[in-house]
């Protein structure tokens, strides 16, 4: 009986191993068609990666190094001997998009340079908010030092781009200033530009009309940030009119006001925190007082 009974068990179960086996490829069907719906919804909608890949996030190489600091301002009269020198006291750091470097206000520690990318300069204002002042690129200096006439950084430095930057110390820095004359007459001359180009800010704001100080600034952005499309260039990074106002050193009413006689005149194009220059001609004509 024992006997009987397993196999008339084995015998009832053999249906249902059958029906198993014949609804598994409907089963594949049906997730086969499920998942082909689900890939045409996705192929039809972008996807925004929430984190950047590796691939955003540039690396440089000795040689990259090496012609960025020998385009930089405080290197460029070192010959290639002394630039391979200075280029084992720099450090490289990469950044994502948006990452911050530094803030306004910590002690200034390094001198930095982009290698690659761009960096965006932000200072802030008293509502709270960073507005955005310069957007830099492969071979332009940044940061500060105490040997520079900084104790604290002035400004907020931001990856507008995945970038590499290198920077070196304040005790690095000072060592190159005692080996190298070269450099030192550079970091007296910058510091003499920068109170050059404050004392000039200071004189535009009181004696230059506003339209000529924004003018002069979106062309100087354009020629920065600038991506050349039909018929107009679109200054290619987030720009409101808060931006603009600490840009020149107006009221965000007076920057409203020119950028709208701007638009009207056919010399821009505005959105949602983005400017393109129509006429560069006629702009420039306006930021130098020419125009009729």
């Amino acid at each position: 009986m024992d006997g009987e009974t397993r196999t008339r068990k084995a015998a009832a179960r053999k249906p249902a191993a059958r029906k198993s086996a014949s609804a598994g490829p409907a089963e594949g069907a049906t997730a086969g068609a499920a998942a082909g719906r689900t890939a045409g919804r996705t192929a039809g909608r972008r996807v925004r990666p929430t984190e950047p890949s590796p691939a955003d996030v540039p690396v440089c190489t000795t040689g990259e190094r090496l012609g960025v600091l020998g385009s930089a301002p405080f290197f460029s009269r070192l010959s290639p001997p002394e630039l391979e020198q200075v280029n084992a006291l720099f450090e490289q750091a990469s950044y994502a998009a948006g990452q911050a470097i530094h803030s306004a206000g910590e002690p200034a520690r390094k001198l930095s340079i982009v290698a690659a990318g761009k960096v965006r300069i932000a200072h802030p204002t008293a509502g709270g908010q960073d507005a955005r002042l310069a957007l830099l690129g492969p071979g332009e200096p940044f940061g500060s030092l105490p040997e520079l006439g900084d104790a604290t950084y002035r400004d907020a430095a931001y990856a507008h781009t995945g970038c590499c930057v290198l920077s070196i110390s304040a005790e690095s820095f000072h060592d190159l200033l005692q080996r190298y004359p070269a450099l030192a007459m550079a970091a007296l001359e910058r510091t003499a530009a920068r109170l050059r180009v404050a004392q000039e800010t200071l004189e535009q704001i009181s004696a230059v009309p506003a339209d000529r100080r924004i003018a002069a600034t979106l062309l100087a952005l354009a020629d920065l940030a600038g991506r050349a499309e039909v018929g107009t260039t679109v200054i290619d990074t987030e720009l409101s009119r808060k931006d603009l106002a600490a840009m020149t050193g107006a009221s965000v009413d007076t920057v409203g006001r020119v950028l709208a006689e701007f638009r009207r005149d056919g010399l821009i194009d505005t959105g949602r925190r983005w400017i393109s220059v129509r006429d560069p001609v006629r702009l420039a004509r306006v930021a130098h007082g020419t125009h009729a």
